[in-house]
């Protein structure tokens, strides 16, 4: 019989016949083979984090439950929780929040100085037994707050950073705090990167959430809205884009702040002055962000309306919906 030859390897040496078999028989388990002392316990470990996930999708699910198409917002790729629905969450988890300190760091750079208020603190959950620690942040340099609208000789519209002094440090310091609290919410009961699957899940409607894009717009069906609303609609555009200056996300902002009202229990409002379809609420909005307009630029108001704006066919100062009763909802003006 052949002789047999030993292969040596990093973890030993074992026989290897001439033709390559390994020359191992029944009574020479292959020591190479190890078994772990705590296979036990790893099983143990296996089925403990396995569980763990489906009581982690659960408690997910849960989460999207408690909430509405309305405490949602597509921004550009994503799905976006507003603070309507963090303190919803907030309530249901038994989520105590300690913001611990707040602080102020002033900056300066080429368009001059500006600050950034930070919050610092914790959140913990009675029901998870869960606690995190998180920040909220925000800018004098915030889009909302920190900047104005300048129109041209030509017609044309642009930003610029407000003086210091002309922002409202109260804002930044409320905004920071609201930062901090709708950060440590989601990331407390792990609702970041949500799906449109999962929301289905839940028996949420992507389609009825407001989306704004920032790079497309939204489209939206023009085939059964009248003259009169298009009308309305296009203004409301108009000033929401003068006051934001036409950045997006704030002119989403002020159509959401002058179309707000509460039926119920259920907040509605609108970020795209071309998702309304009711021409009440259309009206209302209009009538409401034409105050903001008159009181932030009178010049503007004043050229845009020299008659005080009682010229308008629309008439928006038309009486609003009135919290409760539900009847744009009835009518498709979500």
């Amino acid at each position: 019989m052949a002789e047999e030859k030993k292969n040596e390897s990093t973890m030993g040496s074992f026989p290897i016949r001439p033709d390559g078999e390994l020359a191992v028989s029944e009574r020479e388990p292959l020591e190479m083979i190890s078994v772990s002392d705590n296979l036990d316990a790893l099983d143990r470990a296996v089925q403990t984090t396995a569980k763990m996930v489906e009581t982690y999708k659960a408690i997910r699910l849960i989460c999207l439950r408690l909430t509405n198409e309305s405490d949602w917002s597509y921004q550009g790729d994503g799905l976006y929780l507003a603070e309507t629905g963090a303190q919803k969450l907030g309530i249901a988890w038994g989520v105590d929040m300690t913001p611990e300190k707040i602080e102020r760091e002033d900056f300066d750079d080429a368009s001059g100085r500006y600050y950034v208020y930070t919050v610092f603190g914790t959140a913990f959950s009675r029901r998870l037994g869960r606690l995190v620690r998180e920040i909220g942040t925000c800018s004098s340099r915030d889009d909302f707050f920190g900047k104005i609208t300048v129109r041209a000789e030509d017609g044309t519209f642009s930003k610029e950073w407000k003086a210091l002094d002309k922002v409202d440090v109260t804002d930044v310091k409320k905004k920071a705090m609201t930062n901090f609290m709708g950060r440590s919410i989601k990331r407390l009961l792990g609702l970041g990167n949500v799906t449109e699957e999962e929301l289905v899940t839940a028996k949420l409607d992507p389609k009825k959430i407001e989306k704004v894009d920032y790079k497309k717009g939204r489209k939206t069906d023009e085939a059964n809205a009248s003259p009169e609303l298009k009308k309305v609609r296009g203004e409301i555009d108009s000033i929401a884009t003068f006051l934001s200056g036409g950045d997006a996300e704030a002119k989403a902002g002020y159509i959401r702040s002058a179309s707000y009202f509460k039926s119920g229990e259920k907040e509605m409002f609108q970020t795209d002055a071309a998702a309304f379809t009711s021409e009440r609420w259309a009206a209302t909005t209009l009538g409401r962000i034409r105050g903001v307009l008159k009181e932030q630029y009178p010049d503007e108001y004043q050229h845009r309306y020299p008659n005080n704006g009682h010229t308008d066919p629309a008439k928006p100062a038309a009486a609003g919906p009135k919290a409760g009763t539900g009847r744009e909802a009835d009518r498709g003006g979500r």
